[in-house]
């Protein structure tokens, strides 16, 4: 995006860890009307310039003992449940982002959070009023 006018809309996902990440996966929805080139509401007017897709992140780290615990994140993504199932396995695993409540179901995993607990729009000054993210995870909270 060098070069590319993005003022309202530099977006992205990532995984942040301490830990080693291994064997990381990447599941993409396909590349819809919201990241059109064209200048519509969805995507506010062009001034969102995105690029890619909705997505899911998962990599598996090494905690002590050397147990592999699967991490991930996801942006509304649609597709691949079976996928992410098959990738979580037996393990542990956290994942966590822009997702629907019933996702966790999807994938195998329990939520853990608050349903009533706001979380968009979030900013320095709040949580915000309505639902966005959760958390979805299989260890003892």
């Amino acid at each position: 995006t060098k070069g590319m006018y993005n003022l309202h809309g530099l977006h992205g996902s990532a995984i942040l860890a301490k830990c080693k990440l291994h064997e990381p996966v990447i599941f993409r929805d396909d590349v819809g009307r919201y990241f059109s080139d064209r200048r519509i509401p969805i995507n506010a007017w062009g001034y969102e310039k995105r690029l890619g897709g909705r997505m899911g992140m998962y990599a598996r780290v090494q905690v002590s003992g050397g147990q592999s615990l699967v991490v991930g994140c996801t942006h509304k993504l649609q597709g691949y449940a079976n996928e992410i199932r098959q990738y979580i396995g037996s393990r542990k695993a956290v994942s966590a982002g822009d997702q629907k409540r019933e996702f966790c179901h999807r994938i195998g995993l329990p939520s853990v959070d608050d349903p009533e607990h706001a979380t968009w729009p979030a900013s320095c000054e709040g949580f915000g009023n309505g639902r966005g993210d959760n958390i979805c995870s299989n260890l003892e909270v």
